[in-house]
């Protein structure tokens, strides 16, 4: 294949990638859109359940730490401990495995769409509710949608009546419990909490959706092969 040939076909990639991505943005945004609409109402949904229920609890708490900031859908106190809940309403065919940090959401009549793995997602936050607590932390994921593993759902996934149940068989909150889960609420009322909260919601709102971002990436490289073989530069 001759160079001028193939710097016709690093071009036509080029084109045709930034085109698709531009293409494709708006419907990705849409998707993403609807998705945390959906989140929303799951959150405030456990939110209702577990008030019913009478576990206390602390909704939405975002904090930042050295590594960045971490939004905590809910955190509540059962027995001498509290728990770090993650709230997912996922729909449809969900593929992975714990130690596995990217899983596969397939919805029917869409694309595959790869996902951060809840488990891992959520052993973070709850590392980071320890360490401001300075007390025992379980990690739980709510599965608050329609999601189907192969398998059933692995470990601390369950579905929001199992975990509801799980938090009641602990038992009444102990004083250590209700301690931390105080000092929780107590980062949340901070007035400087809103400014935090403000930053994750533009950091995660910058993010370009995940096939947008490999369309522009296999662009930026047929560009990049385009210019030297142009230029004639080393690589």
């Amino acid at each position: 294949m001759t160079t001028a040939l193939v710097e016709i076909v690093c071009v036509f990639i080029a084109v045709a990638s930034a085109s698709l991505a531009v293409l494709m943005r708006p419907t990705e945004e849409a998707a993403e859109a609807q998705m945390q609409k959906a989140g929303a109402a799951g959150e405030r949904r456990v939110a209702r359940t577990l008030a019913r229920a009478g576990i206390p609890a602390v909704h939405d708490v975002t904090i930042r730490d050295q590594q960045g900031t971490h939004q905590i859908d809910h955190i509540a106190a059962a027995g001498d401990a509290l728990f770090v809940i993650e709230t997912k309403t996922w729909r449809g065919d969900l593929r992975g495995y714990p130690d596995q940090p990217q899983w596969t959401l397939t919805k029917l009549g869409r694309p595959s769409a790869s996902v951060y793995n809840p488990l891992m997602q959520n052993r973070t936050h709850a590392d980071v509710i320890a360490a401001v607590a300075g007390m025992p932390v379980k990690s739980i994921v709510i599965m608050a949608g329609h999601a189907h593993m192969t398998g059933g759902l692995p470990g601390p996934m369950m579905p929001l009546a199992s975990a509801v149940l799980r938090m009641t068989l602990a038992g009444p909150p102990s004083a250590r419990a209700m301690s931390g889960l105080a000092a929780i609420d107590r980062i949340k009322q901070d007035v400087r909490q809103s400014v935090v909260a403000g930053q994750h919601i533009r950091r995660m709102s910058r993010r370009m959706p995940a096939e947008s971002r490999r369309l522009w990436s296999v662009a930026g490289i047929a560009t990049v092969a385009f210019a030297w073989l142009v230029l004639k530069l080393p690589i």
